[in-house]
């Protein structure tokens, strides 16, 4: 999947603006606060109607207005579609339509549109916390597995409803029974996302070995999955022994929603500790070209990468060994910078220069980004 348009109405501060894309590289230049970012967020937001920059979508919203509406062409290899996605301080008119179909779910969009975004935090948000890094094996099972997601999201229903009869039963006394309604079912689809994501980390280990010498100059490391409980018991013995504390504590212990991993150098030192800053960054690269790389290999569309301010925190050679992988990954791209000569001529065949946007008068005609040679 490509986006060929992208069309841009009291988003941020572009008031109405088109952009047409290049269907592999596009560079988008600008000076800070000339909306280049923007363009990156708002391809992320069409696929999930989210920012990567903040948690409120209000913050998206052009000034003195009360919407704003994103429409995109996008293609794949033997069909082109329409998208469109508004979004409103009234809940009434936000809405997603895909070839004119209204009310499509935000989930088959995000399926169609798969969006990896990389930034200079990147690596340290993964770093973060074990949710992030919960999200990143979520978000590769998703694509590449078809029934992961229900699996996931009946595991995640289950697990809500066991906690509320556990804090029913922290106030009104021990329920065995009824609790069993909701764990048979909780041990059941656990045992199914468990499964998916250790097939997956398989797969990340050899595409990790694979790419690791393109970025750093040391033995490669790997990464390993912690479950979310004691690996010498199963999951239904885990639960049976933490039962008393889950009623004592009102929620569910252990589970997939307390899995975790664990990125490893070759000699078994955490990576965010024994790397300097610049080989998390490298690190982050290699973990968000491998997802890319996956969905390549499935039967799947192919992805969008987004990457604001490669140049940040990486001095040249290292800059130069992403931008030379990146060339080598049969993905859209879309990449932002100050300065387009950091670049050098990987990306010589044309910028959009957002800082040069010609603006609209009239409110009706699309303004233009201006696309010229670097």
């Amino acid at each position: 999947m490509t986006i060929e348009q992208i069309l841009l109405t009291q988003f941020r501060h572009f008031e109405r603006c088109h952009f047409s894309f290049d269907a592999k590289d596009n560079l988008i230049v600008g000076q800070n606060g000339s909306g280049k970012t923007s363009v990156l967020e708002a391809v992320y937001f069409l696929a999930y109607a989210k920012s990567f920059r903040t948690s409120s979508n209000r913050a998206l919203i052009g000034h003195h207005h009360d919407r704003f509406q994103i429409d995109a062409k996008i293609c794949t290899d033997d069909s082109k579609h329409v998208v469109q996605s508004i979004y409103g301080v009234d809940k009434s008119i936000q809405t997603v339509r895909l070839d004119h179909e209204i009310g499509v779910k935000q989930s088959v969009l995000a399926r169609q549109l798969p969006v990896v975004f990389v930034d200079a935090s990147t690596h340290r948000d993964f770093a973060a916390t074990p949710k992030n890094r919960r999200d990143f094996l979520n978000w590769c099972c998703f694509y590449t597995m078809p029934e992961y997601h229900s699996h996931l999201s009946r595991f995640q229903r289950a697990l809500q409803q066991r906690n509320q009869l556990l804090k029913q039963c922290r106030h009104y006394g021990d329920n065995r029974s009824l609790l069993a309604t909701w764990t048979d079912p909780l041990i059941f689809y656990a045992e199914k996302v468990h499964a998916a994501r250790q097939a997956l980390i398989e797969r990340l280990n050899e595409k990790l070995l694979c790419i690791w010498p393109h970025f750093l100059a040391m033995k490669p490391g790997q990464i390993t999955y912690e479950s979310g409980w004691r690996n010498q018991m199963t999951y239904a013995e885990c639960l049976d022994q933490t039962l008393q504390q889950d009623m004592v504590y009102g929620f569910t212990q252990c589970g997939p929603h307390r899995g975790d991993l664990s990125c490893l150098t070759a000699d078994g030192h955490s990576i965010f500790q024994g790397f300097s800053q610049g080989q998390q960054k490298l690190f982050a690269y290699m973990i968000k070209c491998i997802q890319l790389t996956l969905l390549n290999e499935t039967d799947f569309l192919k992805s969008i990468l987004l990457i604001d301010d490669l140049a940040a925190e990486l001095d040249d050679v290292n800059q130069s060994r992403v931008l030379d992988y990146l060339k080598t990954m049969p993905c859209q791209k879309f990449l932002t910078a100050l300065n387009p000569a950091v670049f050098s001529n990987r990306y010589a065949d044309h910028a959009l220069f957002v800082d040069q946007i010609v603006h609209s008068d009239d409110g009706h005609t699309p303004a233009h980004a201006v696309s010229a040679p670097i």
